[in-house]
């Protein structure tokens, strides 16, 4: 359980990228026409800029352990993250707070964790913000190769800055989403491989988001996620990213 617990710190929501880009590695012209078709995919610069927060709530299905429940989510720049997920059996709560990560079960308070457990959630962050990360300039983008896949031709992209594990994405080369991304953790002294597939794409105040993010580790999955509703630029308030707080969709700043 502790292993399964680990790896749900690893589930992620996605939110896509943006236009920066610098290591070429690969077919440089190919990415340098490449990255811009994603960014107007998800609504360009303008769209991006202006949402600074987001929340989401759906449900969620542990297939790793059998279980079930209720899944929301609270992004908020900058660093800023919390996820609740509510099972049938037990409870989860990881929080990013600019450089602290906390993690809890059940009615327990989350506790600070460091090392792999908190670039875990730091990696969740910066999966829903790559867009305006690479908008920013913040991450070095290498064009690795193609694959395939349900049929679908994607790129694959590497993405890396100097804070937690490269980042890879896949964009499929028709419809210019990005279908899976996957990173690269040690635990227990093994190395993990944690991805996750989005599809079901809607698009909200001009960018797009998965309403289905089915996750996996070492190939084999976990879980997938469900998303009713997106809101975009709630109120948040700065507590609910602190230990001991609940967290109140519609708080006042």
């Amino acid at each position: 359980m502790k292993y399964l617990s680990f790896l749900f710190l690893c589930l992620i929501i996605f939110t896509p990228p943006g236009h920066a880009y610098a290591e070429t590695n690969g077919d440089a012209k190919e990415l340098a026409g490449l990255v811009p078709k994603i960014i107007m995919t998800y609504g360009g610069e303008r769209s991006l800029e202006k949402i600074g927060s987001f929340s989401a709530e759906g449900r969620i299905d542990a297939v790793a352990f059998g279980d079930q429940g209720e899944y929301s989510l609270h992004f908020k720049r900058e660093k800023k993250l919390r996820v609740d997920i509510k099972y049938r059996k037990s409870s989860e709560h990881r929080i990013l707070d600019g450089d602290k990560g906390y993690y809890g079960t059940d009615n327990k308070t989350p506790a600070r964790v460091e090392g792999s457990q908190y670039l875990a959630i730091l990696y969740q962050y910066k999966s829903m913000d790559i867009p305006y990360s690479l908008l920013k300039g913040r991450y070095k983008v290498s064009l690795i190769g193609k694959t395939k896949i349900d049929g679908a031709e994607t790129a694959v992209l590497m993405l890396r800055d100097e804070e937690g594990p490269p980042i890879k994405i896949y964009v499929d080369l028709k419809s210019f989403h990005i279908v899976r991304t996957s990173g690269f953790f040690a635990v227990d002294d093994a190395m993990t491989a944690l991805s996750s597939e989005f599809s079901d794409f809607i698009n909200r105040d001009g960018t797009v988001f998965p309403r289905t993010i089915t996750n996996y580790a070492n190939g084999q999955k976990i879980a997938v996620t469900r998303i009713r509703t997106y809101k975009i630029n709630p109120a948040i308030n700065d507590s609910i990213f602190r230990p001991g707080r609940t967290a109140k969709p519609g708080a006042k700043r």
